[in-house]
């Protein structure tokens, strides 16, 4: 697939970009004032949906609840969840956020603003990496189509290390590429690749360090002309930058938590890696679900993908140079791939190499050759059907749906996207109708414009128009989410017992604590548990460190009677089963607070009472 090298040593990246077919003309050249608008919409956007919605459960619940409690205690060693320390990840991530708590307060901005710098930095090292391999344009067009991926903006408005973590490694992609690009300044930029990773691994873990030293690995092995190159970036002081910013961290909590490091490397890192994390934490999401899933996730640049296809032929078939060492970029992409086959698959495990499907989708829209019109029309087209159907059916959406039962499955259930728009009934989506509407709008206004400048050749314009029109589509997905959040987070149920309760209540949530993480953020109590395993945190497993929190139904039943003030958090449908194991009288079946499917009922009276 790769296309031929340069024969001329002399030709790179950073040469004029009339050398190499960078230069578009006229219409095809994206105008600065163009890219200068777009980003500043982008930026817009990135920072000012961090304000919505609610934190969710799982895995920003965890992130920010660890960050809350870190601060209350001001301790920036250990991270904890309900006081139990949670050592899957190092803490840079954690001190990040404890930073933007301090200046902003304990809020859902301050919790979500470091995710949103970290893409946007992202999108950034896009931008280089793009202009390394193919000139500016390429760099361009590949971060306006990286920062518009539906799916890039969905899963990175989630707290979790994979912006930080996409970052850094697209970042060490770009010191790689400047390397073999000028070799003779080759040792700094392997010395800042080392960095780079090493930071990455102290925000996510071995991840940050494994693919970029396998790619590194590889391109020795097959790629003769390169190995000189690559030879300077197995030295000493490499491993000694890694070992100076890495190995503090785990040697202090090795110290405090003996068996940790076992623990970590062997079942956290390489179990994930291989699906065998014992216990497991999460279930995987089926091969072929996960694959296609990807269609969408890389809406809507997936439509001009044959664009992409017929280019890559062309310029093989006239010779031209157009991308210079592309070949690290798709080796970045199939190692990350190959990793996902074998492991505990989830949504976005191959986000972070994200960076270079953008830069394949750009190959069209940089490339200095005239692509057929019919590869920029059909796509344009296809959009604006899509938002005439979709207004078209509007009436029939409002009738359907104001008929339709609200059925949402419990949080359980939902626990990956595609699980999660399953888990609704189609009366579930009714807040969503005038977003629905919205959406189709800008569908067939911007599916219009674009099929105009498609017309007119003008696929500088098509792309321009594309991204803003993503920008606004996902803008109503942060509304959306906002709309929904209720059926993710506990939020609601957290405001409904800080209202009631009393000093000295008990909490106690029933299920898996990783299904209700957004207590950590929303509350200071202490949770306790019924029907969840204390299994899943090395220290609760292998310490006991907070084994007294998890509890059996009699010992709920014994708390309830007793004359403590107590909340229990349930599924709405387990409730019968509450009302007869508790014996609840009328007025303790009264929600104090409800989120989605989810409710909380206390014992005894509460504030407002």
């Amino acid at each position: 697939m790769s296309l031929p090298m340069s024969k001329d040593p002399a030709l790179s990246p950073d040469s004029s970009e009339a050398h190499h077919g960078m230069h578009s003309l006229g219409e095809d050249t994206i105008a600065g004032w163009k890219v200068a608008v777009f980003f500043t919409l982008a930026t817009v956007l990135y920072i000012g949906s961090s304000f919505v919605p609610v934190i969710f459960d799982e895995t920003e619940g965890q992130y920010a609840g660890a960050a809350r409690e870190m601060l209350a205690r001001n301790d920036w060693l250990i991270p904890t969840n309900d006081g139990i320390p949670r050592l899957q990840k190092p803490p840079v991530m954690y001190w990040i956020m404890m930073a933007s708590c301090k200046i902003f307060g304990v809020n859902v901005f301050a919790a979500r603003l470091p995710n949103a710098l970290a893409s946007l930095l992202w999108i950034y090292a896009t931008y280089l990496v793009g202009k390394r391999v193919g000139g500016r344009s390429t760099g361009y067009y590949a971060a306006i189509i990286q920062s518009t991926f539906f799916g890039f903006f969905i899963f990175s408005h989630l707290i979790m290390p994979e912006p930080f973590l996409g970052a850094l490694l697209t970042l060490t992609f770009w010191c790689f590429l400047s390397a073999l690009t000028h070799p003779a300044r080759c040792r700094r930029w392997f010395d800042l690749a080392w960095l780079c990773m090493s930071l990455a691994c102290v925000v996510k873990g071995l991840h940050g360090l494994l693919y970029p030293v396998l790619v590194a690995a590889l391109c020795m092995l097959f790629f003769e002309r390169q190995r000189k190159v690559w030879r300077e970036m197995w030295r000493l002081r490499h491993l000694a930058i890694f070992l100076l910013i890495v190995a503090p961290w785990y040697a202090a909590i090795e110290m405090r938590f003996s068996g940790f490091l076992m623990d970590h490397f062997v079942n956290e890192q390489v179990g994930h890696l291989l699906d065998k994390r014992f216990p497991p934490d999460s279930r995987a999401v089926p091969s072929m679900v996960f694959w296609v899933q990807h269609l969408v996730f890389f809406l809507p640049w997936t439509l001009f993908a044959p664009a992409v296809f017929w280019a890559r032929r062309r310029i093989k078939e006239t010779g031209q140079v157009f991308y210079h060492h592309e070949k690290v970029l798709w080796l970045w992409v199939v190692v990350t791939a190959v990793s996902i086959i074998f492991s505990a698959r989830q949504d976005y495990y191959t986000m972070t190499s994200w960076g270079g499907v953008a830069i394949w989708l750009a190959l069209p829209w940089a490339a200095r050759i005239q692509v057929p019109r019919m590869f920029w029309l059909i796509p344009c087209v296809l959009l604006l059907v899509c938002g005439v159907l979709g207004l078209a059916l509007q009436g029939v959406i409002d009738s359907a749906v104001k008929g339709a039962t609200v059925e949402v499955d419990p949080v359980a259930a939902r626990d990956n996207a595609l699980n999660a728009i399953r888990g609704f009934s189609f009366g579930g989506y009714l807040q969503l109708v005038p977003l629905m509407k919205l959406a189709s709008v800008i569908l067939m206004v911007g599916g219009g414009v674009g099929t105009y400048q498609a017309w007119r050749r003008r696929k500088a314009s098509v792309a321009t128009v594309a991204g803003i029109g993503m920008l606004g589509l996902m803008a109503l997905a942060s509304w959306g989410l906002a709309l929904m959040g209720q059926y993710f987070s506990l939020e609601g149920v957290a405001r409904g017992i800080r209202n009631e309760a009393r000093p000295g209540a008990m909490v106690i949530c029933q299920g898996e604590p990783h299904y209700a993480t957004s207590l950590f953020f929303y509350l200071e109590n202490p949770i306790n548990w019924v029907d969840a395993h204390p299994g899943g945190e090395f220290a609760l497993r292998e310490k006991g460190i907070g084994a007294e929190l998890y509890l059996t139904h009699d010992k709920v039943a014994e708390c309830w009677k007793s004359e403590r003030q107590v909340f229990l958090i349930i599924e709405q449908e387990s409730l019968e089963f509450w009302r007869e194991k508790l014996f609840l009288v009328p007025a303790q079946t009264r929600a104090v607070g409800v989120s989605g499917t989810r409710v909380a009922i206390m014992n005894r009276p509460g504030n407002s009472s």
